[in-house]
């Protein structure tokens, strides 16, 4: 399989139509609830769940939506669960499900697209974001709704419930913010975008919120035992972005990046590997612009942007080359402050994502992955390598249009414009878990969950605070 060197081939795709839906594709583990919980010792279990959760090493049409359009998918850096929003505005949810994340309300684990109802049955809806355990969604009317854990307050509904140990909603509700546009989610937090303002709620432990602070605080009287402080209310992010129009943002599991309509990119929030590109690996609990990115370049209000656990992606002006900071290797050291992907240079890309530890971009009829990719979600096929160091071409979809990727934990999904001729070939998947079976697994771990729970099952002390 060779490297991307210079251009892709293909021819790129009529910018002026419009574009009206595509085919949903999808490679990486099927096995939600037990994506980056692999027992060494219950070997044997797992080669049973394998067979019945198989792991996806190229690109598969998803049974239950062959024939839909979808316009838009969404996934997150640490997120086990995936959303997609059809031509009607109509959102549907799968994976795991144990905060009731999908909105469906209950936390049985979905193996197809659900159509989330309740309160989003007659909006549609126009962005989606996936956390660690909760899911963000904004509809036309510039309202945004909320599911899932609640812990850390992250769904920005104003308030956490002190009297379970953990707090989470199983149907959407409606966040606490200014009329709204957009919304992203970090692994434990969330940043909605209102009128080219941002608000954030949720765990502000290494400043991700963007407020100058981390909200710690000693919750022991004659021990130390720091807590940070669940921020449930949504609130402006300002500093230096005060008075600016932000027009575009991304998350990691603690990080965020954002440019604005004047050019200018900033990053804030865990500082680990260099990910947010200032030379060091200090946290920042307010938006700081990156000063690498103010010499020769500059980043449009249309950047593309993209932030992995530990890595960040943006796309760069005069000529759209793509730089990245951070860790973007399982192995050596990070990068410190932006550099261009030497791989991709010439590329016009379209669009970009970032998983946990792996990556897609796509442009005119290539599509390239990379990363360490542990249950085939590069897409690389059967016989070709699971993981790379370097962006791939995916070989199955040489040739195929491929409008947006979203990568997720364990799995990344690709929306393609193709005639049915172009995807006759590739082979479709259907989970034979039912949803019955699903369910059982459901109420057994809803049992473990409360039999971990303290004596008489109140809150403990952190979370009554």
């Amino acid at each position: 399989m060779a490297a991307p060197a210079g251009a892709p081939t293909g021819k790129a795709r009529d910018i002026s139509k419009p574009f009206n839906g595509g085919e949903l594709l999808i490679c990486g583990s099927t096995d939600w609830d037990q994506i980056g919980r692999k027992d060494p010792k219950k070997k044997d279990q797992e080669a049973e769940r394998l067979i019945k959760y198989p792991n996806l090493t190229e690109p598969h049409r998803f049974k239950a939506v062959i024939g839909k359009k979808i316009h838009l998918i969404a996934a997150g850096s640490s997120a086990c669960h995936s959303v997609i929003v059809d031509g009607d505005g109509k959102a549907y949810a799968f994976g795991r499900n144990e905060f009731g994340q999908l909105g469906l309300g209950d936390t049985v684990q979905r193996n197809a697209p659900t159509q989330i109802e309740g309160p989003l049955k007659d909006k549609k809806v126009v962005a989606a974001a996936c956390g660690k355990h909760h899911t963000i969604v904004v509809t036309e009317d510039g309202e945004a709704y909320a599911m899932g854990s609640n812990k850390h307050g992250q769904l920005g509904i104003g308030q956490i419930d002190t009297k379970v140990p953990e707090h989470f909603l199983t149907t959407p509700t409606k966040c606490q913010v200014p009329k709204c546009q957009n919304a992203k989610c970090g692994a434990e937090f969330s940043v909605w975008v209102c009128d080219g303002a941002l608000y954030s709620a949720g765990l502000p432990q290494y400043g991700q919120l963007g407020h100058g602070t981390d909200h710690q605080y000693n919750a022991a009287d004659n021990t130390i035992k720091l807590v940070f402080e669940p921020q449930p209310v949504p609130k402006k992010i300002e500093g230096l972005l005060r008075g600016k129009t932000v027009t575009s943002v991304a998350c990691g599991n603690n990080h965020c990046v954002c440019v604005t309509k004047e050019g200018l990119c900033f990053t804030w929030g865990d500082g680990g590997y260099g990910k947010l590109g200032h030379n060091k690996q200090h946290e920042e609990k307010l938006p700081r612009p990156v000063e690498a990115l103010l010499r020769g370049y500059t980043c449009a209000p249309d950047s593309l942007l993209a932030a992995s656990q530990n890595a960040t992606l943006a796309t760069v002006q005069p000529d759209g080359q793509l730089f990245a900071c951070g860790k973007l290797k399982v192995s050596g050291d990070g990068l410190m402050r932006p550099m261009p992907l030497q791989h991709l240079q010439g590329w016009k890309l379209r669009d970009i994502s970032a998983g946990t530890v792996t990556f897609a971009v796509c442009s005119d009829t290539s599509t390239v992955t990379w990363g360490q990719a542990q249950y085939g979600e590069c897409g690389f096929g059967p016989n070709g390598k699971k993981s790379s160091a370097n962006p791939e071409r995916v070989p199955s979809l040489e040739g195929i249009l491929t409008q947006r990727v979203a990568c997720g934990m364990g799995h990344t999904m690709f929306l393609v414009e193709a005639t049915e001729e172009q995807l006759k070939d590739f082979p479709v998947w259907e989970s034979e878990v039912t949803h019955e079976e699903e369910e059982e697994h459901a109420k057994e771990r809803e049992e473990k969950r409360k039999r971990k729970l303290p004596q008489g099952g109140g809150a403990s002390k952190k979370a009554r605070r």
